[in-house]
C-alpha cells in the first residue's frame, strides 16, 4: 500500500540539563520530498535537513543552565517535541502552570472542580475544588497528553501552591495523589495557617518509583483537620531540583 503521508518516530524526546544528541526516523513514500527545521535556538539539526522518501534527521541539544524548557522541530510537516531538564536549583518539569487545556474526570457527586481565571498566584488561572472531604473521590485533573517526568529524580521535590480561603485550623492537611492510585501521594501540612497562597516543597523520594515516567492525572483529598466541605485552590505544580 502506498504511503500517503509522511510520519516520524519517535515523536518526542527528553534530555538532561547537560544536553545531548538524538535522531528521528522519517517514513515517507517514494519520491515524497520533506524538510526538517528547528524552532528553538538551543536545538540544532546536524544532518538530514531535507530528504526524499525514507530518511533520518539528526539533532543536538545544547546544555541548559537555567530552568527546564521545551522546544520543537518540524520534520516532514510533523511536530517533534524535546523536553530538557533545568540546572540544579531550577524547575525540572512544569506539571500545571496556568494551563486551560485540561479536563476533570469521575469524582463523587457534589465535589466540583474547574479552572478559574484570575484566582491563581499572580492572578493566573487556578484549579478550584469545592466540597473537598476525606472520604469522597475528588475529580481528577486529567492531562490529554501525559506529562513526561522521566527526568525527575527521587531527590527532586514537588513544589505546589495551595490556598484554603474558607479558613481552617493550623494543623489541617491536603493529600496530593497521582495517576488514579490512592497509594501514591504526598501530604501538604498546615494549609491556610497564613492568609493567601502558600507554596510547599514536598519530598517525593518515597513515591518516585511508583510515579513511573509520566503523570496522567492529579487529584486531591482533604487530610486530617481539613474543614468539612472546604474549598481548595491549587496553582503552579512543578517538580524542582534543590
Amino acid at each position: 500500500m502506498a504511503i500517503l503521508e509522511s510520519t516520524i518516530a519517535p515523536s518526542s524526546a527528553s534530555f538532561p540539563a547537560a544536553g545531548g544528541t538524538g535522531s528521528v526516523t522519517v517514513t515517507a513514500g517514494a519520491g515524497c520530498a520533506w524538510t526538517a527545521a528547528s524552532n528553538a535556538a538551543w536545538i540544532s539539526i546536524t544532518a538530514g535537513s531535507n530528504g526524499t522518501g525514507n530518511g533520518t534527521v539528526s539533532y543536538s541539544v545544547a546544555a541548559n543552565g537555567a530552568s527546564a524548557r521545551n522546544g520543537t522541530l518540524t520534520i516532514a510537516g510533523q511536530t517533534f517535541t524535546i523536553n530538557q531538564s533545568g540546572a540544579s536549583g531550577g524547575t525540572v518539569v512544569d506539571v500545571y502552570v496556568d494551563q486551560t487545556n485540561v479536563t476533570f474526570t469521575s469524582g463523587t457527586p457534589g465535589v466540583q472542580a474547574a479552572i478559574v481565571a484570575g484566582e491563581g498566584v499572580g492572578s493566573s488561572n487556578a484549579i478550584k475544588h469545592t466540597s473537598l472531604d476525606q472520604w469522597g473521590s475528588t475529580k481528577r485533573l486529567h492531562f490529554a497528553t501525559p506529562i513526561d517526568i522521566s527526568q525527575v529524580l527521587s531527590t527532586d521535590k514537588l513544589r505546589i501552591s495551595l490556598d484554603l480561603s474558607a479558613g481552617g485550623p493550623a494543623d489541617n492537611s491536603v493529600q496530593v495523589l497521582f495517576n488514579d492510585n490512592w497509594q501514591v501521594y504526598v501530604t501538604a501540612l498546615a494549609i491556610n495557617s497564613t492568609a493567601g497562597y502558600q507554596t510547599y516543597t514536598l519530598d517525593i523520594s518515597g513515591i518516585r518509583a511508583q510515579l513511573g515516567s509520566s503523570i496522567n492525572d492529579i487529584y486531591f483529598k482533604a487530610g486530617n483537620g481539613f474543614p468539612v466541605g472546604g474549598t481548595l485552590w491549587v496553582d503552579e505544580i512543578r517538580f524542582v531540583r534543590p
